[in-house]
């Protein structure tokens, strides 16, 4: 069921997809896996709004608007927050370790963002894994999502291996809670099925092909 916004007066029951995780287009893989991802919502939900959350916002927003991708919106993946020290960063600072001590930086940053998505989706490809250090920000960001009532997707992704024993156990719990995982090979789902994690679990095609 979409969350239900206002805008003039008027109730909007559009469905806000926020897609996380993404580095940017100069990463051709990401690329198209953002193409093809748009696509698809766009084909299967057509009253939809698409907000991309990129590492790279600047250069994505005017590849977006050359190559007339159909997504609505770009924030920033790491959003700025006040100047640091200034009066508005204190209150920011003592608001985030007061009331949201579980949210990072970049989460307290982004929970308005959150807030207004009915589905928070990961689309990075092969975040989750230790191929680039601790996958620890985009479990911290669908847990962020949860918390603020969008359902969470991991989308056509590669998962794992995560090399340290007790990590492996606390990751594997995070899968559980995701609502929906889609795998994009077989290894990927094999290692799942060896994690325990198999009832929000699909195998599918990669998006980006």
């Amino acid at each position: 069921t979409p969350k239900r916004r206002c805008l003039g007066g008027s109730v909007i029951v559009s469905r806000v997809f926020l897609l996380v995780g993404h580095g940017g287009f100069y990463n051709r893989g990401c690329e198209a896996i953002v193409r093809c991802t748009v696509d698809i919502i766009k084909g299967a939900v057509g009253d939809s709004t698409i907000v991309l959350a990129s590492y790279d916002s600047d250069r994505d927003r005017v590849q977006i608007e050359q190559g007339g991708i159909a997504i609505d919106k770009v924030i920033p993946g790491r959003p700025d927050g006040a100047s640091r020290y200034g009066p508005t960063w204190v209150l920011q600072t003592l608001h985030r370790r007061l009331l949201c001590p579980d949210l990072s930086v970049q989460d307290y940053l982004s929970r308005s963002f959150y807030k207004e998505a009915d589905v928070v989706i990961s689309v990075g490809g092969d975040n989750f894994s230790d191929d680039y250090g601790s996958p620890k920000q985009f479990f911290d960001t669908l847990k962020a999502a949860r918390k603020y009532g969008a359902k969470t997707v991991i989308w056509g992704a590669s998962i794992g291996p995560f090399d340290v024993p007790e990590e492996e156990r606390v990751w594997a719990d995070e899968l559980r809670r995701v609502d929906l995982i889609t795998v994009r090979e077989d290894k990927s789902y094999e290692y799942l099925r060896h994690l325990g994690v198999t009832q929000n679990v699909r195998r599918v095609s990669d998006p980006a092909f």
